[in-house]
């Protein structure tokens, strides 16, 4: 269990620098500073801002709770959800990358949207088959 929480602690770490310094700022699309307007008043915000409020408010917490579909704590690894978090994580952040080169339009937000939801639908699906047909069920 002690080597468990070590490799644990070093892939959690190494997501979160991956997650800072690696994975694409989708909202640099917009450049450097995006203008918000509020009536007649303009808000400038770098989208460095953007990219880390979308991902404490978004991503972060849209990955944990996919992660706790295929996770259990206290009966799993913590390892397996560390890794299946960071899997997630990237997933999304390629998702609003995918929007992003759309210039976030609404059709292409609502399709992507879409297309990951029934492609997550049908990997789980097929997953759990195959977890059928190994058990003999």
């Amino acid at each position: 269990m002690k080597n468990d929480m070590k490799i644990y602690y070093s892939i959690s770490e190494l997501s979160v620098w991956v997650r800072t310094f690696l994975l694409p700022n989708p909202f640099e699309v917009w450049g450097a500073v995006k203008t918000f307007y509020i009536g007649e008043f303009q808000i400038p915000v770098p989208t460095l801002a953007i990219n880390i409020l979308c991902g404490q408010f978004i991503l972060y917490p849209a990955a944990f709770l996919v992660t706790k579909k295929y996770y259990t704590r206290g009966v799993d690894s913590p390892v397996k959800g560390c890794v299946i978090f960071f899997l997630f994580y990237c997933i999304f952040t390629g998702l609003v990358y995918l929007m992003s080169m759309a210039k976030f339009a609404k059709w292409a937000i609502i399709s992507i949207i879409l297309a990951y939801i029934v492609l997550h639908c049908l990997v789980h699906l097929l997953v759990n088959k195959i977890k059928g047909q190994v058990v003999g069920l």
